[in-house]
């Protein structure tokens, strides 16, 4: 069964929520790359519970990000259920991603890491 991984909050005013998202949950932001995108911590790695990132809005509109096991089973199971490949790529730190469109316009991606 593959599981949500990862997270993202789109937004125009990063600065803004981050600070909202740091006072009210005391999550913690680091900016990746010196990019419009920061990594959130939302707690403890022991603990039951995901990470994620807030990024400056822009075209992108994948919000939930999938592991999987096999990303040339799962391509096949979006194309078969009615889904739409957007994009498939290699993220050379992390492993190979494909970026869909389920049903009714709704954009996710799936992630197969990179076994060590």
């Amino acid at each position: 069964m593959a599981r949500v991984v990862f997270f993202e909050i789109d937004t125009i005013n990063p600065e803004t929520t981050i600070q909202f998202f740091k006072g009210v949950f005391d999550w913690k932001f680091s900016q990746y790359n010196k990019q419009n995108y920061w990594l959130m911590r939302t707690g403890d790695d022991e603990l039951p519970g995901i990470n994620g990132a807030v990024r400056k809005k822009g075209d992108n509109e994948i919000t939930n990000i999938i592991e999987v096991d096999s990303l040339v089973s799962i391509v096949h199971k979006i194309e078969q259920n009615g889904g739409r490949i957007l994009e498939i790529k290699e993220n050379d730190d992390l492993g190979k991603m494909v970026f869909f469109e389920a049903p009714d316009s709704i954009k996710m991606a799936a992630i197969e890491f990179y076994k060590s």
